[in-house]
């Protein structure tokens, strides 16, 4: 059984939030092994950490800073990169703490690629999703496929580098394979905890979060949902080709990431995953993709 501890470091009383941690405890119980048996995957002992808008972005920083050295401690940096790697984490967190009412359950490691998710309740409550209970368990079951892959990937391929920089990318396929994976588990699953998704309530946002999320909107032009819903269509094309047991390969081997096209093509990739599995004495982690 999967041991998941629930955290409440946000200082906060009231009835909203006295039951919180009651009601996420009780959601990832129900959900964990749905997404254990939809996925193959095993899920780690983590720790979900509560916080306020404050911790939460002071946290986050933390984990930036902690990334960012772990990422980059493998290059050997010129003044400039080492300036651009040191500043990459205060950018990060300058974000964050503007855009605070747009933060979902986020997924963050140690050192030893130990997770853990940071959620920001303000952020939630901002959302409407303390008011929304089929919210709020969509976004647990999301945050534990993000923990099912951190756990089989080990820092192989997820949660993906932020150095160098070009790789932290959200167009990047290590995100996109993240995201798309994430979003499938929770197609697959939140069905049977919730029903179907015209039955859940609609969020009720507040104005300040409208507005962040109409800046964000402008600037995405919904990209990030068109990217999280055409990598599901990967995900799901892809495991019905090869298996689960083929395709969870690629959370252990950098070289069966699939490209950009092949996120679009998915017979293309699993094309390439039957030569590669085909090749005699060669390990497809050892293989990089096509550009």
């Amino acid at each position: 059984m999967t041991e998941l501890t629930v955290l409440d470091n946000t200082g906060k009383t009231g009835e909203v939030h006295d039951d919180l941690v009651g009601r996420i405890s009780e959601s990832l119980a129900e959900a964990a092994p749905m997404v254990r048996d939809v996925t193959k995957l095993g899920l780690p002992r983590a720790t979900y950490d509560l916080r306020d808008r404050s911790g939460w972005v002071a946290e986050y920083g933390r984990r930036a800073r902690g990334a960012a050295e772990r990422d980059s401690a493998h290059y050997e940096l010129s003044r400039f990169h080492k300036q651009l790697a040191s500043g990459m984490p205060r950018v990060a967190t300058r974000i964050a703490d503007r855009a605070w009412t747009l933060a979902d359950p986020e997924p963050v490691v140690d050192s030893q690629y130990k997770p853990t998710i940071l959620i920001s309740v303000d952020a939630l409550e901002h959302q409407g999703v303390l008011e929304n209970p089929a919210a709020l368990t969509e976004r647990l079951i999301r945050s534990l496929a993000h923990l099912a892959q951190i756990t089989a990937s080990r820092g192989v391929v997820v949660p993906p580098r932020i150095w160098p920089p070009h790789a932290s990318h959200p167009s990047r396929p290590a995100h996109r394979l993240m995201d798309g994976h994430a979003q499938w588990v929770v197609d697959a699953v939140a069905p049977s905890l919730l029903g179907q998704p015209d039955e859940r309530r609609r969020l009720k946002p507040s104005a300040r979060h409208r507005r962040q999320a109409f800046l964000t909107q402008l600037f995405d032009c919904g990209r990030t949902e068109r990217r999280a819903r055409q990598g599901a269509r990967f995900v799901a094309q892809a495991i019905a080709g090869s298996g689960h047991a083929e395709f969870n390969a690629v959370w252990r081997n950098a070289g069966l990431v699939p490209t950009e096209r092949e996120l679009a093509r998915p017979d293309e990739w699993l094309g390439r995953r039957a030569t590669l599995a085909a090749a005699p004495g060669v390990e497809p982690a050892a293989v990089h993709p096509p550009e």
